[in-house]
């Protein structure tokens, strides 16, 4: 199951007909193969692989302009392949969506414009797969999300501006719950990725 940042989500299997696993573990699946119908603008933001029965729990949706939603996974038990996933505002996208983690960890945001926002997680609702979420931060006119992702404290956060500029911070000392605080960076990357302990892509912040 894969989320793009158009709000679908896309039910697929994972090989092609007549192919083996072991054929596909050796060359690789191509995206654009398993989904021929993709819009130009339309990109992959995360994969999700299940069995015959879908995850106890919920799913986390973050978005560019600051909405975050959580909603059951059973709400994704659809018959379709192709379906709507969430509710997007006009000029919005899908940044992310992650597993629902422990209740003690909380969400970080960091915006294009250096500002970073550390909160808690306790009073986002439940609600419906076709619903909008709630305000996660209020942005300027100019500025939007490059990450929002569950942490629970511990490690590092390395941050990399367009400039080359990178600066390390340590996440438990430095992001105080509910506080904005100036990253000293005055431009972030547009494209950001998060991976505890492991890159994902050439990203512009991680945690290790």
């Amino acid at each position: 199951m894969l989320n793009n940042n158009l709000h679908y989500t896309y039910a697929l299997d994972a090989f092609t007909e007549g192919e083996s696993a072991e054929d596909a573990a050796e060359k690789g699946i191509q995206a654009s193969d398993m989904f021929k119908e993709a819009e130009e603008d339309e990109y992959i933001v995360a994969f999700k692989e299940v069995g015959e029965r879908l995850p106890i729990g919920n799913l986390m949706f973050f978005t560019r302009k600051g909405m975050i939603k959580k909603t059951e996974w059973s709400e994704y038990e659809q018959r379709k392949d192709v379906f709507q996933a969430t509710k997007l505002n006009d000029d919005d996208e899908l940044l992310a969506v992650e597993e629902d983690t422990t209740e003690e960890d909380t969400i970080m945001i960091v915006t294009k414009q250096g500002i970073c926002l550390n909160a808690t997680k306790d009073d986002i609702p439940t609600q419906g797969r076709v619903s909008t979420g709630v305000r996660g931060i209020m942005l300027r006119d100019d500025d939007s999300v490059v990450l929002m992702t569950q942490i629970n404290g511990e490690g590092e956060i390395i941050i990399a501006t367009d400039e080359g500029k990178f600066k390390r911070v340590i996440s438990s000392s430095t992001l105080d719950l509910s506080a904005k605080i100036a990253t000293s960076c005055n431009n972030l990357a547009s494209s950001i990725c998060v991976a505890p302990k492991m890159f994902l892509t050439l990203s512009s912040i991680f945690l290790r």
